[in-house]
């Protein structure tokens, strides 16, 4: 993945205080000739169940296949 030159668009830099967090998940675009083709996954699960989690995320999954099916209907 090419990162453009500091101050140009698309170049950022985020910081996440996630000390009180039980786990996360960061999702990059990883790109080809300016063209998104696939995604890089960095996660993670701290004094948690890892299938709980996954059940969780899961059903956020579900609630995001919900949305887009309203918005293509709305479209058509």
């Amino acid at each position: 993945m090419t990162n453009p030159p500091h101050g140009e668009p698309g170049h950022q830099c985020v910081t996440i205080d996630a000390t009180d967090a039980i786990a996360g998940v960061i999702i990059r675009p990883f790109d080809r000739d300016d063209e998104i083709t696939a995604f890089e996954v960095e996660a993670w699960a701290n004094g948690v169940s890892k299938s709980v989690l996954a059940g969780f995320l899961r059903t956020v999954a579900d609630s995001w296949d919900d949305e887009a099916r309203a918005d293509s209907a709305d479209l058509s």
